[in-house]
């Protein structure tokens, strides 16, 4: 094929115009993205204060995107778990891949350890101009299926678990049972199944944790806030949170010794209860701590996979409950928050006083 060189010419001209045409597309469409991210980086920036600032007084904020109600709720348990004037974030970065931002967020304690990097989504929506971010939740699970049973909404990965019939009937059955035990009508709740304890903590936009070592032993939690459960394990039943959400709902004064006692006394078999006791029975005869205050001493310190709050809280509302099985659960519950309520409950009930209720543990946990 011949071509004569004012052909040549006139192509080279005009690729050159188009050649610059579709540069200064890719330049300006850069720069909105640029510009966007800047935007969405200074909201997060300021969220992030206003938040710091309110978090004593949480409420659901609005330029949230979410069929969560408290889709924040997260962060407002990183600022408010310790003093929240000692939690100090750092933006680390923000990219935005398509019309989705992606941010993640360092925040350290005033030690200067890290105690937390968060992962969260913001989106700028041109109709009316307003960025909203949405929980890194929400993305993850949007590829779960669903499946309601009962009171029960089941969200999992279809690829890798499947409901177990047996297991959810049991759900069902136990939960009736609670909503009679409480003299309320059953509560609906969703429940959301990962593999394990680490997909669970980054589908709740944990990049990394302090606690992860320590959260591994817990392997579910209740999200009290959206009314669900979230199982970091392949299981269908999970009797225990399923307490919290009533406490939480009709009594959310409950000491938190009671609380997960209850969790801990209803939701188990005698055979796990009695393990778990056995094993911090040897754990305090062996111990030299001081146990005269029982409230203040650390959660898990008999180590595998018990809890001394869980434990020997579940022993408390065991004896409170054969000694006044009319009337002791629900005084349980009504009783109040403080510690000064609590050992007052139990002398009151035990006529066990504060400085000898370590003793009495000690023979009723043989």
């Amino acid at each position: 094929m011949f071509v004569n060189n004012n052909t040549v010419l006139v192509f080279f001209r005009k690729s050159r115009y188009y050649g610059f045409f579709v540069f200064l597309l890719i330049a300006s469409s850069c720069s909105v993205s640029n510009h966007e991210t800047s935007l969405i980086k200074e909201a997060w920036k300021n969220y992030l204060y206003q938040l710091q600032m309110d978090s004593l007084n949480y409420t659901e904020k609005s330029n949230w995107i979410s069929s969560q109600i408290a889709a924040d709720l997260p962060l407002f348990t990183i600022l408010t778990e310790t003093d929240f004037f000692k939690i100090r974030p750092e933006i680390l970065s923000v990219k935005t891949n398509d019309s989705i931002t992606t941010i993640r967020t360092k925040f350290f304690l005033k030690n200067g350890d890290v105690h937390s990097i968060y992962v969260s989504l913001a989106k700028k929506i041109h109709a009316n101009d307003t960025i909203y971010f949405l929980p890194y939740f929400d993305d993850y699970t949007s590829r779960f299926s669903k499946k309601t049973i009962g009171s029960i909404r089941y969200f999992f990965n279809p690829t890798e678990y499947s409901i177990d019939s047996a297991e959810a009937n049991q759900m069902l059955v136990f939960n009736k049972k609670t909503a009679k035990l409480f003299k309320t009508k059953e509560i609906e709740f969703d429940y959301y199944i990962f593999k394990n304890t680490e997909e669970r903590l980054t589908a709740e936009g944990y990049e990394f944790h302090y606690l992860t070592k320590k959260l591994l032993n817990h392997s579910a939690h209740a999200d009290l806030n959206n009314n669900a459960i979230i199982v970091g394990k392949h299981t269908s039943t999970y009797p225990h949170e399923v307490i919290h959400l009533y406490t939480a709902q009709y009594y959310p004064q409950v000491h938190t010794w009671f609380d997960e006692g209850l969790a801990e006394y209803l939701g188990n078999d005698g055979k796990k209860l009695q393990k778990n006791r056995d094993i911090i029975k040897k754990f305090l005869e062996d111990s030299t701590i001081n146990t005269r205050d029982i409230l203040k001493l650390e959660d898990n310190l008999a180590k595998q996979g018990t809890s001394l709050k869980y434990d020997l809280g579940s022993l408390i509302v065991e004896k409170i409950q054969e000694r006044d099985p009319e009337s002791g659960l629900y005084d349980i519950l009504r009783n109040g928050s403080d510690d000064k309520s609590f050992y007052k409950l139990v002398e009151s009930k035990l006529h066990i006083k504060q400085e000898n209720l370590m003793d009495s543990l000690l023979i009723w946990i043989k």
